[in-house]
């Protein structure tokens, strides 16, 4: 027979099946719960009521989370150079232009911050360099229209991965407006 005290701390990890949608921490049906099954000194099983995860296990501290936000996904994304063209080895490096285009499923809010991550040998410079498309990309066609962005405020590049990668391959976009759920949004790195 295993033996769990009071007060004993233990970690476990857990498989998750996120929902088909997005939810926000703050959607009721956003909870984790945790129950408890065992014997104890007793011959059958007794099984604890689910109690809901909090985020303070003591006054002053703030060392749990009662849940997360379930992130949606992007779709209809694509990257499309405006030259296929590379740096040759050894010689200078080839600057090009790279027109971004996805559609969100959730609203991000305002503040919100799009992340691109190139492979290794990309490098966005620092600081990158993002704006709107010519106005034509944003032409309502067919019932489907493009976005710019809304309200770019700064493009800051990081490495992705400094142990391996010296080349700055993560640009983060901040914007100030709210990137609605369902647009699909363009813009030039």
């Amino acid at each position: 027979h295993d033996v769990l005290h009071a007060g004993t701390h233990f970690f476990a990890s857990f498989t998750v099946n996120n929902p088909s949608t997005a939810l926000l921490r703050s959607d009721a049906s956003n909870r984790w719960l945790l129950s408890m099954t065992g014997t104890g000194r007793h011959t059958a099983a007794l099984t604890v009521p689910p109690v809901p995860f909090v985020a303070v296990s003591h006054a002053g501290t703030s060392d749990f989370g009662a849940n997360v936000a379930v992130l949606g996904k992007l779709s209809n994304h694509c990257a499309q150079p405006m030259e296929l063209a590379s740096s040759p080895v050894g010689g200078d490096n080839v600057t090009n232009d790279l027109f971004i285009f996805f559609q969100t499923e959730q609203s991000a809010g305002s503040g919100g911050i799009v992340i691109v991550e190139a492979p290794a040998a990309f490098d966005f410079g620092e600081p990158c360099s993002c704006s709107d498309l010519d106005a034509a990309y944003y032409a309502k066609t067919a019932g489907v229209w493009t976005w710019p962005l809304p309200d770019i405020v700064s493009c800051h590049a990081t490495h992705a991965d400094l142990e391996t990668n010296s080349a700055r391959n993560r640009a983060m976009i901040q914007v100030e407006g709210i990137l609605h759920p369902g647009r699909i949004y363009g813009f030039i790195i």
